[in-house]
């Protein structure tokens, strides 16, 4: 009879760890933005609206979307666009984006570098590797799951934008103006 009943607390036991690993593992990789255990999980999209660092205007809209995790380390492993700054270079796109954590946002930097071949005038080929058009960061603040900035810097232009996810462009600039007087330095 004992052992019945240690068989039977043995198997809820193994249905309860289950269903806590399962439930953890489908909330990690759930929409929304969560730090545990060490690690950076963030499912987010939405419309996200642009503005000129310099003059703070609202230079338009753009589907930005982020979906990805660190495993064990800095480098982010996912998906990240956002479809008004695409990386529109021809050759090999390479670079991993690396997060950085700082008074409690996130930051994803990601600089892409284009490889390509060129041909000199005498038909002579060979590899030429520079910068992409735009380098991004990725801004997320876990303590406001709907916050996602992205500072991208137009490497031809030499300019800086934030694209911000917002429901509407009036938000958007509320939202904007909240992570200018809050943003703290990478590089202090």
């Amino acid at each position: 009879m004992k052992s019945r009943w240690i068989w039977i607390g043995l198997v809820v036991l193994l249905v309860v760890a289950l269903a806590v690993v399962i439930g953890l593992q489908l909330w990690l990789t759930g929409p929304g933005i969560r730090v545990f255990g060490g690690e950076l999980f963030v499912e987010t999209s939405g419309m996200g609206y642009a503005f000129n660092d310099e003059t703070g205007e609202c230079i338009g809209s753009s589907l930005v979307q982020v979906d990805g995790q660190t495993d064990g380390s800095d480098v982010f492993s996912g998906e990240m666009s956002v479809l008004g700054f695409p990386v529109t270079e021809a050759g090999t796109i390479s670079g991993d984006p690396v997060v950085t954590e700082a008074e409690g946002f996130y930051f994803i930097e990601y600089t892409p570098k284009c490889t390509h071949m060129e041909t000199t005038d005498s038909g002579r080929e060979y590899p030429v590797e520079h910068f992409c058009d735009y380098s991004y960061q990725y801004c997320v603040y876990p303590e406001d799951p709907d916050f996602l900035a992205v500072l991208i810097y137009d490497n031809v232009e030499m300019e800086w934008h934030t694209v911000v996810i917002a429901d509407s462009e009036e938000q958007a600039r509320q939202r904007y103006e909240w992570f200018l007087e809050n943003e703290p330095s990478l590089y202090d």
